[in-house]
């Protein structure tokens, strides 16, 4: 009889073992809806214009984009943006990322003066953050020119 008990017993604990197992699998498996995820991407356009900011940040607005500005916080990287505007005539590869919560509030960019964030969505255009620019020859227009 205590065999029978002990064979329950240890067969009620290896089932609650693996449900929990298989609950922590599942938990681990599920995805996970980041709302605010950052997200990456790259830009190839000319430059429209380059706008001062603080600290020697700038501002990089492209031509085909009118839904986006880039905001350049290194100093090197922002010179690189405004010689670009000057002495180049080609396109440019700029690699980007959307701003967390947490770079919204880091004194990089609130000294910059890249942009201001509110929860109602009241800016008309989305910042970016930039991590790399490089010159490329322009594309061919399509017109046959």
């Amino acid at each position: 009889m205590n065999r029978i008990l002990s064979l329950k017993h240890n067969a009620a604990v290896a089932l609650l073992a693996g449900f929990a197992l298989s609950l922590i699998f599942v938990a681990g498996c599920a995805s996970v809806v980041q709302p605010y995820a950052v997200r990456k991407g790259v830009a190839r356009d000319f430059i429209f214009s380059v706008e001062p900011l603080n600290n020697n940040a700038v501002r990089v607005w492209l031509k085909a984009d009118n839904l986006a500005a880039y905001c350049v916080t290194k100093p090197d990287l922002a010179a690189k943006f405004t010689d670009a505007l000057s002495n180049w005539n080609g396109e440019v590869l700029v690699t980007y990322h959307s701003i967390s919560p947490v770079e919204q509030k880091a004194s990089e960019w609130v000294l910059a003066g890249c942009g201001t964030f509110s929860n109602t969505n009241a800016s008309s255009f989305e910042l970016y953050s930039v991590d790399d620019m490089k010159l490329v020859v322009g594309r061919p227009d399509n017109t046959g020119r």
